[in-house]
């Protein structure tokens, strides 16, 4: 399976998990802890494939039903990427109230792939309304969890710039 797979197994995991209402201590038992139900879930490669397929039964998932979640949870992926895209496009063009408000319908937790970038884009937001604390604190949470997520883009490298951008203006 490759990393991807193994990442966007791990995600479906943890919605289905959410969605029965569970937390990994409800999952854990003498045959598999809460971290490794977490190391599940952030798709470490490390992890035995019995302990996954365990976790599967736990929830009442069947192997034969991962192809169509795996399916579902790109396309969810897919459309959180074109909101993202969306509300760049709407910052830079400087309609910054559309921007907020298709972020503010945004719920993703701090473990998914794209919350980096949504943080980002919350400090983006905050620096238009010169709300310098609120940008700092949203900038660096973005560069933390690009780091935790060890994200392909440029978030960490664009949340570090508009950092330092926040500082010098709020120094001016």
């Amino acid at each position: 399976m490759k990393t991807t797979d193994i990442h966007e197994l791990g995600e479906v995991i943890r919605q289905e998990r959410k969605r029965q209402g569970l937390r990994l201590e409800d999952l854990a038992d003498e045959n598999i802890s809460p971290a490794t139900i977490s190391n599940i879930e952030r798709g470490a490669s490390h992890v035995r494939y019995e302990k996954a397929q365990y976790l599967l039964d736990k929830l009442g998932l069947k192997l034969e039903d991962i192809p169509h979640l795996l399916l579902q949870e790109r396309d969810r992926l897919l459309e959180l990427q074109r909101q993202a895209r969306k509300i760049e496009s709407m910052i830079v063009v400087g309609n910054v109230e559309i921007a907020r408000e298709l972020l503010d319908h945004i719920e993703v937790d701090d473990k998914h792939p794209l919350a980096a970038t949504f943080h980002f884009h919350r400090g983006q937001l905050h620096i238009t309304q010169k709300n310098w604390r609120r940008a700092e604190s949203a900038l660096h949470h973005a560069i933390h969890l690009s780091n935790v997520v060890k994200q392909t883009s440029n978030v960490e490298a664009a949340a570090f710039q508009a950092s330092a951008l926040s500082t010098m203006s709020r120094m001016i």
